[in-house]
C-alpha cells in the first residue's frame, strides 16, 4: 500500500540507517551505565554516565519524531495510530528517565532494577518500531 514517492522513500532509507546506528549507540551507552551502576567502572561518575544515556535517548526520540515517523506516515498513512502510540511511549520513557535521574541525584537504592525496567520496555518498543518499518517499502543503501 506504499505510495510512489521515491524522494520520501530515499529519505526514509537514510533515517532508518541512522536509527539503526543510534540503536547500537544506545545499547553501548546502556552497557556503560550498567558498568558504572554495577561498580565495574569507577572512573566515570554515575551522573555523567546517566546524562550521556539520557541525552542520547532524547536525541534519538527527537530524530524519530521529526524525521522517521513522519516519513513512514507519508508512505503508509494507515500506520498513523501505531506511530502515535510509539510517540506516547517515548513520553513514558522520558518520564521514567526523569524519575531515575531524581533517584540518582538523591543517592537512591535499587537503581539497577529501575534501569533494567526502562531497558526492557525499550527493547519491546524497538521491536514494535522494527515491525512497522518492515511494513514500509524502503530502498536499500
Amino acid at each position: 500500500m506504499s505510495t510512489d514517492q521515491p524522494g520520501l522513500k530515499m529519505r526514509l532509507g537514510l533515517e532508518m540507517r541512522r536509527m539503526a546506528a543510534q540503536h547500537r549507540r544506545l545499547r553501548t551507552l546502556y552497557a556503560a551505565l550498567c558498568d558504572v551502576l554495577g561498580g565495574r567502572d569507577d572512573d566515570v561518575p554515575l551522573a555523567d554516565a546517566f546524562s550521556r544515556y539520557e541525552e542520547a535517548l532524547h536525541a534519538h526520540f527527537s530524530m524519530e519524531e521529526r524525521m522517521a515517523f513522519p516519513a513512514m506516515h507519508g508512505l503508509r498513512p494507515d500506520l498513523g495510530p501505531d506511530l502515535e502510540a510509539l510517540v506516547r511511549e517515548h513520553g513514558r520513557v522520558c518520564d521514567d528517565l526523569v524519575a531515575l535521574g531524581r533517584s540518582i541525584e538523591e543517592g537512591g537504592n535499587d537503581l539497577m532494577p529501575k534501569l533494567e525496567a526502562i531497558a526492557a520496555f525499550l527493547d519491546r518498543h524497538e521491536a514494535r518500531e522494527e515491525g512497522l518499518v518492515a511494513k514500509v517499502e524502503i530502498p536499500e543503501a
